[in-house]
């Protein structure tokens, strides 16, 4: 779990720096990046893309699909951005195109 907090860790700051997201982006992204990094670890399951359609199956219990999107939408890109840091394989997910 160390691991992916560093991910998301790294992947924040590229946000912040790179992409120039505003506070407001980057406390959404973390608490949707925490929460999906918490998901795993409750299941030791690691970044994949069945793990993505699992964890956006449990969303639907509790978050409208407004939510949802964006929740996905950060797991993706922190999926891509570790992927293209070569911090994953690019077998974990297909997300990134």
């Amino acid at each position: 779990m160390q691991e992916k907090t560093q991910w998301m860790k790294y992947y924040l700051e590229y946000c912040r720096k790179q992409k120039n997201l505003n506070d407001k982006t980057i406390k959404a992204y973390r608490i949707d990046l925490r929460q999906y990094i918490d998901f795993l670890a409750s299941r030791n399951f690691e970044i994949t893309t069945q793990s993505v359609r699992t964890y956006v199956m449990f969303l639907h219990d509790s978050y409208q699909v407004r939510s949802i999107k964006r929740k996905v939408g950060s797991v993706l890109s922190l999926a891509c951005q570790a992927t293209s840091a070569d911090h994953l394989t690019e077998n974990n997910t297909t997300a990134c195109g």
